[in-house]
């Protein structure tokens, strides 16, 4: 992974000035996010209501494919350099890795909940939503970890 030195180095214009990239970077992905949650209810007219499941996974998917895209156009333009920290040659293990892991740690709050009296177990619920579910989780993780780790603790850790 570059450090911000580096990017720094290869950083031009005004842009060497890391509160503005920062700024830039998180207006754009934070727009991109805001768009593609509340754009589909508004063109569906079903804001306030619950919107089409099928539209929402595609909403999803075109969110992170944007985000992703957005964050690498960004830092190839700002810092004149690649995205070396998307490469997708650690994606899956990094992947597994991560997926394991926060289930782990949301079956150890949901143990910590139950036995504490917070929450009970009424029975299984059915599966007939796990897509629209698992698409949301993902375009939340996405855009959390390229606006947090992709962009602000990587502009902030010198």
């Amino acid at each position: 992974m570059t450090s911000t030195f580096a990017s720094e180095q290869t950083a031009r214009g005004a842009w060497q000035i890391w509160p503005l990239r920062l700024l830039v970077f998180f207006v754009v992905l934070a727009a991109i996010d805001i768009g593609c949650m509340i754009g589909p209810a508004w063109l569906t007219h079903s804001i306030g209501k619950h919107a089409d499941p099928i539209i929402l996974v595609i909403s999803c998917m075109v969110g992170i494919v944007l985000l992703i895209a957005a964050y690498r156009l960004l830092v190839r333009w700002t810092e004149r350099r690649s995205a070396g920290e998307l490469r997708a040659a650690d994606a899956l293990p990094l992947l597994c890795a991560g997926a394991v892991i926060g289930f782990v740690l949301f079956c150890a709050v949901c143990v910590v909940l139950f036995l504490c009296g917070a929450a009970s177990i009424k029975g299984f619920g059915g599966t007939d939503k796990l897509a629209v579910e698992l698409t949301l989780a993902a375009f939340a993780a996405v855009g959390e970890e390229l606006v947090f780790r992709g962009t602000i603790y990587r502009l902030l850790e010198k």
